[in-house]
Formats: C-alpha cells, structure tokens, sequence
C-alpha cells in the first residue's frame, strides 16, 4: 500500500483505541499528527511501545522555541513564556522580568528564570508564523486530550491548556513553570503586576523553591480581587468541540456563542454595480 495513502489512513481515523499503560484511550488522529508529526503514526502499529520518556505537555508545546528547553525542563529550571496581541504590552513584561531576572535577592536565592516570548524572532520583531502555530498546536493538544478523556473527567493537563487558550486573543499573558511544573498559567495584566510588585513579596524568597510559592500566593491574590472574561475560540471544522465547556476559573458554564471572522487579508472587495 502507498505510504502517503497509508498515513492519510492512520491520520484520518476520528477514533481509534488501543491499551496504553493498562488503561484504554481514545485517539484523535489528526490533532495527534499536528502534535508528533508522523511520528503519531506509530501509535496504530500492532508492536507499538509507550516511549521510556514521556513528554509533558509544556515540553510538548513550547520545545520547538529554543533547542535547550526539554533540557532546562528536566533540569527544573524555571521557564518564563509569554506572548499576545498587544506590543506594549510585551514590551513592557520583558523589560519588567528581565529586571527581576536581575534582581539581587534572585541572584542570591540562586532562582535562574529563563524567558521565551511567543511571536517574536530572535530580533524582536514579530514572527506571526510560529505564534499561529503555536496555537494551532495548543488547539490540537486540547483536542487530543479531550478524546482521551470525556470533557467532564478531563485532567489537569487539560484544563491547564484550555486556560492558555483563553488568553488567545488577550492583550498579554504568561506562564511560568518550574521544570514541568506549572506555577502560573496567567493573564497578561495580572502577571505582569506580580513581576511589577516584587518589591512588596520579595521577603519571602529564601530560597529556589520559594519562589515558586511566593510568585503563585501574589498571583493567587491580585486574581481574586480582578475581574475579567475568560472566552476560549476554536475553529468551526474542528472535530469533537465540546457541546459545554467549564470556565477555568470560577468553575461555572461558559455562554456560547456563535462569532464571524474576517480579517481581510486580501484587501477590500470591489463595490458590485
């Protein structure tokens, strides 16, 4: 049989069940392929074998910025990642983190943060490619898991990336994790007055792992008394959308609603007489 008509086979399958690590799950196929690249396809064959190390899913999404992350990953280093549609914004939050980064009570504390901005080259300027597929790929992940688990018994891998897609289309957000490990998964404007305020909790940094605790508990509070919309966007052909979804935060429903698009991308139409 033809390769590529074989892959189109394995990729296409909607769902898909096979035994891994004892339990069963269900396979989305083409959100899988997004993931891993053919790599996916390994997954149908009848000698397959879970992988003696198994990504997690922040080294999953953010690997493909820098070469030296699954490292830092699994050296628990702390990793600093941002990105959104506002360049003030960014602008500001790097300006503002690498000030803490340079702060002596980190240095003396041994706290080393490294920063990876989303949608930016190297250079600084904008890099609308890898963000778009950044986020397509963060879509497929949530799309992924959601097959493997029923949306109401979804894990907190899943909920973690359903919180970093309803910052999509936010001025700011960031996510700082220590090794795999999540400390905050947050809202540009909230994270951003955390970094700002330092001064005010840097008492509490005693030591590497106490900065973890002390960044959470400041954002865990200013996130308390904020008030925002949390709206999570996918695609109309995406498969397997779910019918509800449970805000990240309060826990609540979510309203849905239906939004048309159009970015005129090739210019405005000319008027019909």
């Amino acid at each position: 049989m033809n390769l590529c008509f074989r892959l189109w086979f394995r990729i296409c399958a909607l769902e898909h069940t096979h035994i891994y690590e004892n339990v069963f799950t269900i396979i989305n196929g083409l959100s899988e392929f997004r993931l891993k690249g053919y790599e996916a396809s390994s997954i149908w064959d009848k000698d397959f074998h879970p992988p003696p190390h198994r990504e997690s899913w922040i080294e999953t999404l953010f690997k493909d910025f820098d070469p030296n992350i699954s490292t830092s990953i699994k050296e628990e280093k702390y990793l600093f990642f941002y990105g959104g549609k506002d360049d003030d914004w960014i602008q500001r939050f790097t300006s503002k983190a690498q000030a803490l980064l340079d702060s002596p009570t980190l240095k003396e504390a041994r706290v080393d943060i490294k920063l990876f901005c989303v949608g930016k080259s190297g250079k600084g300027g904008e890099d609308l490619s890898t963000e778009k597929r950044f986020w397509t790929k963060a879509e497929s992940m949530f799309f992924s898991n959601i097959s493997y688990h029923h949306y109401k018994q979804m894990n907190l891998e899943t909920l973690e990336v359903q919180r970093l897609l309803s910052y999509k289309n936010e001025a700011g957000w960031a996510l700082l994790s220590k090794g795999s490990t999540v400390v905050t998964n947050g809202h540009g404007s909230i994270v951003l007055k955390v970094v700002e305020e330092f001064e005010k909790w840097k008492d509490r940094v005693v030591n590497n792992k106490s900065f973890a605790t002390a960044f959470k508990d400041c954002y865990n509070m200013l996130n308390s008394s904020t008030t925002y919309c949390c709206r999570v966007d996918f695609p109309s052909e995406k498969e397997n959308i779910p019918i509800t979804m449970t805000c990240t935060e309060c826990r609540r429903a979510m309203e849905t609603l239906i939004s048309y698009k159009c970015c005129h991308i090739y210019g405005p139409l000319k008027e019909h007489h």
